[in-house]
């Protein structure tokens, strides 16, 4: 078993799934996914990341308690993260974010992280729902969404301004009642 803390919970993962824990090991490969553009572009705006302020947001979310990462790293080679952020205890819901290298796209991957993080979200974290809001134009991950479980909820138009354009978004969720 590997161990994650969000705050003072002791997250355990079996051996043999494809996330982890977030580590020290993984700081350089967060920053170098952070900075591929292509990547970033599918989610939101994009802007490089200097080092310094990456090393922040790492050492921030090593001990957040509304913050969960781990990294998909199958086989210990590092492809991406997924994350359950605005975690709330009080509503018992959270929002789910993934982001991966290009290269392992499409071979399910994504989706068996996805539905990993939902079952430490439902079952160690309590959680009741989880949500995601994804680029409607962004197939991919909607897919990857839906087939770990995820329905649509709405559509918000033109929601974001990503270099020039709006974008509109997709609201996904799934239920811990639809994933027993």
């Amino acid at each position: 078993m590997l161990r994650s803390y969000v705050a003072v919970m002791i997250i355990n993962t079996p051996t043999n799934s494809i996330i982890k824990p977030l580590h020290e090991d993984y700081k350089l490969d967060l920053f170098e996914l952070a900075n591929d553009e292509e990547t970033a572009l599918l989610s939101s705006h994009w802007e490089p990341v200097e080092w310094e302020n990456h090393c922040k947001w790492f050492d921030k979310r090593m001990m957040a308690e509304d913050f969960l990462v781990m990294i998909i790293a199958p086989a210990g080679n590092f492809l991406g993260h997924v994350d359950l952020k605005r975690i709330d205890r009080h509503n018992q819901h959270a929002e789910i974010a993934i982001a991966m290298n290009q290269q392992p796209r499409g071979k399910g991957i994504g989706t068996q992280a996805l539905k990993e993080m939902v079952h430490i979200g439902f079952s160690t974290l309590g959680l009741k729902k989880i949500y995601t809001y994804t680029r409607s134009d962004n197939i991919p991950a909607i897919r990857a969404y839906a087939k770990a479980g995820f329905k649509k909820e709405a559509t918000l138009r033109k929601e974001r301004l990503i270099a020039g354009v709006y974008y509109n978004f997709d609201i996904m969720s799934i239920l811990q009642s639809n994933n027993s």
